[in-house]
């Protein structure tokens, strides 16, 4: 995942430059014509990344209101982006239930990344317990085993942001010591294995937060109603989101003007389209890997 600077265009002006951030911070820049399409740039970063399990990813950007946007693949990227200075983001789409059964080795370790990722953002919600073993997880990758000579006290830990600022503290990273202890003869695969499997027990596991107004089907604590993807119908009208389970039971919530012009214009309503027909599909309409290991 290098950065190397994109050769010159040959054309000038009928090709543009995108940034694409990864899920280990690097920048790739990716040169596609002006009138090139999401389909032609998301093919450049699966060969650029030599990703086999291509459905679980995709790319992501923030428009002028604000919004976190999926980059749709039939659209011009400029149109989409609004210009060339605006970068994208290179994210897991689709939380698969349990991420070890995932058979390739990178595709795993993108997952990795990911959880790290909304751990640290504070977007995967859990206790501070469960944070602090998944943050020891993150340390016996990096840095390997406890060496009870060279690490004394948490300080060691100091060069790692886990969590949120506010959360990180000194009592917390004793806690990540501590679990970091007991990992000792785990290699980084193993690390990364049980930081995916302890990442998908958390109730909120690849659940995303978005504000909203009106009646609610489930609060931040519990989950009041649980349905497979494969029984929900969502339909949207006008301010009125409607999802109906195919036992009959219905929810319903009503969402002000200020939130409809958030939720349910081209930043959201793809999205919920897109969640469930993915969630729908038999295993074998997934893309299968043609390798079990790099």
């Amino acid at each position: 995942m290098s950065d190397p600077r994109p050769p010159k265009s040959p054309r000038k002006g009928k090709y543009v430059n995108i940034r694409i951030v990864f899920l280990n911070d690097t920048v790739h820049v990716f040169q596609v014509p002006i009138k090139g399409t999401g389909a032609l740039l998301w093919d450049a970063v699966v060969n650029h990344l030599q990703l086999l399990e291509t459905d679980y990813f995709d790319l992501e950007y923030t428009n002028h209101h604000g919004d976190e946007c999926w980059l749709e693949k039939d659209k011009t990227v400029l149109k989409q982006l609004g210009g060339p200075d605006v970068p994208l983001r290179f994210c897991v789409k689709f939380y698969t239930p349990d991420p070890g059964l995932l058979e390739d080795e990178l595709t795993r370790f993108l997952f990795a990344l990911q959880v790290r990722k909304d751990l640290l953002r504070g977007e995967l919600r859990c206790s501070e317990n469960t944070a602090s073993l998944l943050a020891s997880y993150v340390v016996q990758a990096e840095i390997g085993d406890f060496d009870c000579d060279e690490y004394g006290d948490p300080t060691y830990l100091t060069v790692f942001k886990f969590v949120p600022e506010h959360l990180q503290n000194h009592e917390f990273m004793a806690k990540v010591m501590d679990y970091h202890r007991q990992h000792i003869g785990e290699s980084p695969s193993e690390a990364d294995l049980n930081l995916l499997d302890t990442a998908r027990k958390v109730e909120l596991y690849g659940i995303k937060m978005w504000s909203a107004k009106g009646v609610l089907c489930s609060s931040l604590k519990h989950n009041n109603h649980t349905s497979t993807w494969a029984k929900v119908r969502t339909s949207f009208k006008q301010q009125e989101f409607l999802s109906t389970t195919r036992d009959n039971s219905k929810y319903q919530s009503f969402f002000s003007s200020s939130i409809h012009s958030i939720f349910f214009k081209d930043a959201k309503c793809p999205a919920f389209s897109a969640l469930s027909g993915f969630f729908s599909l038999t295993p074998s309409s997934v893309s299968a890997p043609r390798r079990k290991g790099r």
